[in-house]
């Protein structure tokens, strides 16, 4: 039997339990948090669970580049408000509201897994934030769609990411650990 990505929703295959940020936390914080985890990205909510943004491992280093090249900008946006930042590095404590991406790309529940996946292709993305009635219910990335397209292809999908990330880490996530190491910092492994 041949699945029909066009009549499978994103309820379907999304994650519920999500690693989550607040604006306050460090970037250092950010940095164990998707280690530890074993996730490249995590939404940014505020105390009432509110989604201010998402934060990428892209993001940390980034940011991490632009100060080390002196390139950083002195500011950033909070709202229509311009705001002073402080120096910024992967290993340092700004904030996550410096860095994250306010650019926020959600979509409801109910919507078809092929619309999700030609909206990654085309915005150049890895994780889509998942709603229901506005409220964050989950996250749907890229390896949650290889997964499904697996199961489809060789009729069972690979396990988890949490099952092997933490004896396997990846190129990125490795680059991170060792900067915050470096730093003096702890990396979760």
């Amino acid at each position: 039997m041949s699945i029909d990505f066009s009549e499978v929703v994103v309820r379907e295959i999304m994650r519920r339990k999500l690693s989550t940020l607040g604006p306050e936390d460090s970037l250092r914080d950010a940095a164990e948090l998707f280690l530890r985890h074993g996730v490249t990205g995590a939404p940014v909510v505020d105390d009432d669970g509110r989604l201010l943004g998402v934060l990428s491992q892209t993001d940390l280093l980034r940011r991490g580049s632009e100060a080390a090249r002196g390139q950083l900008s002195p500011f950033y946006r909070e709202g229509e408000q311009m705001r002073i930042a402080e120096p910024v590095s992967v290993h340092d404590l700004s904030p996550v509201r410096e860095a994250m991406s306010r650019d926020l790309v959600s979509v409801e529940e109910d919507v078809p897994v092929a619309d999700v996946a030609r909206l990654m292709a085309e915005r150049g993305i890895h994780r889509v934030l998942v709603t229901r009635d506005g409220e964050l219910e989950g996250i749907v990335t890229t390896m949650d769609i290889v997964r499904l397209v697996s199961e489809e292809a060789v009729g069972d999908a690979p396990k988890p990411p949490s099952s092997r990330r933490a004896s396997r880490p990846r190129p990125l996530r490795s680059k991170i650990a060792k900067r915050i190491r470096r730093a003096g910092g702890r990396a979760a492994r």
